[in-house]
């Protein structure tokens, strides 16, 4: 079982410009069903708007912190770019209280 640690937003934040600007952050947050939607986790960037982010229906067959990463690999792979051949990988992973955030190595290692 996978051990998660419960961090803060201003954490979150932190994070994000760490390592001179070579991480970014991506945060994912669970919402329940509606009279009109499923239960869903949608994933976003940190500190860019709403904008890239991707929802998929809650995977019951996952556990919750499993169900939460596949939201955020939806996002990275929404994200590739045809052709390339760096893909950001996954460094850390946290509980927030609403969700989790995932610290994202972005600079390609060559």
């Amino acid at each position: 079982m996978a051990r998660s640690y419960t961090i803060d937003a201003e954490q979150v934040k932190a994070t994000a410009t760490a390592a001179g600007g070579t991480h970014a952050v991506i945060l994912t947050k669970y919402y329940g069903a509606t009279n009109t939607r499923g239960a869903r986790i949608v994933a976003r960037l940190a500190g860019a708007g709403k904008r890239p982010r991707v929802a998929i229906s809650y995977p019951y067959e996952l556990n919750q912190y499993e169900a939460h990463t596949a939201a955020a690999l939806a996002l990275l792979h929404s994200m590739r770019r045809e052709g390339e051949a760096y893909a950001p990988a996954i460094v850390s992973a946290g509980a927030l209280g609403y969700g989790y955030a995932y610290t994202l190595d972005t600079a390609p290692a060559y």
